[in-house]
């Protein structure tokens, strides 16, 4: 199995917790934390001023992990993403035939969309990444074509999002080798919401059938009931899985603080 890679999404899912807005301070001081404790890459959105000026910022400051800007399926997000600088992007699109319904969308439009906006992203960036968004209730075959579609227009990664916090641990890792059954090499991302009390539990599944990314939160925070717990799967891989993580535990207590 691949050495697990974190991205920590606590400047983005976790800053959609009930009541929880950081200040451009707490956000440097928790990129640092982040820093401290070795997480290769951070995600942040891109999609204001705000969000630019603050991504600006913390890139400013030197640190040695990558900046992912997450975007809407949209070029204008895109385009906010380039003014921040950010290493890479992230763009989400819907997979599962509700969501598609809901934001007005076809399998049709995801697919052409898809191709389109990794062909308009690729110059601007030094990778391009690519998030089903509630893959836990698409259609397999959908996503299956998703997801190798994604590969072969040029995505550096792609990540299957558990909206809803549906997924348990045996669909997880049923939904994974599905995946991996026909895409072998593409890097595949878990990113998971705690719905049900599961988040750890399916990232952890997600690695053991192929998934080597994983999506987490310092303390799980992340809108609903959260996500995974960057601290619980770290320690859940090396102590369950007897996988090292590579991030420094040590750092975990003060980052949670």
């Amino acid at each position: 199995m691949k050495t697990p890679y974190f991205i920590d999404t606590t400047l983005h899912d976790g800053e959609q917790s009930p009541g929880v807005v950081f200040s451009i301070e707490e956000k440097i001081h928790i990129a640092k934390l982040l820093y401290s404790a070795g997480v290769p890459e951070i995600e942040i959105p891109a999609m204001g001023k705000t969000e630019i000026y603050t991504i600006r910022k913390i890139i400013e400051m030197g640190f040695h992990f990558k900046t992912l800007s997450w975007c809407r399926a949209i070029k204008s997000d895109i385009r906010y993403a380039k003014q921040a600088g950010t290493n890479g992007v992230h763009i989400s699109f819907p997979v599962s035939p509700l969501l598609m319904k809901v934001m007005g969308k076809s399998p049709e439009w995801v697919i052409q969309n898809l191709k389109e906006l990794i062909e308009y992203a690729i110059p601007m960036f030094e990778y391009v990444t690519i998030g089903a968004q509630d893959a836990s209730r698409a259609d397999t075959d959908f996503l299956n074509h998703f997801v190798r579609s994604a590969g072969a227009f040029g995505a550096s990664r792609v990540r299957l999002a558990d909206t809803i916090g549906l997924l348990n641990p045996i669909t997880t890792f049923a939904m994974i080798s599905s995946i991996r059954s026909i895409e072998k090499d593409l890097p595949l991302e878990i990113h998971a919401h705690n719905d049900l009390g599961m988040a750890t539990a399916n990232t952890l599944a997600a690695y053991m059938a192929g998934a080597n990314c994983m999506s987490t939160t310092v303390n799980g925070l992340g809108e609903r009931a959260g996500n995974a717990a960057m601290e619980e799967v770290a320690m859940a891989l090396e102590l369950s899985a007897g996988v090292h993580s590579t991030l420094c535990t040590e750092r975990f207590a003060e980052m949670s603080d």
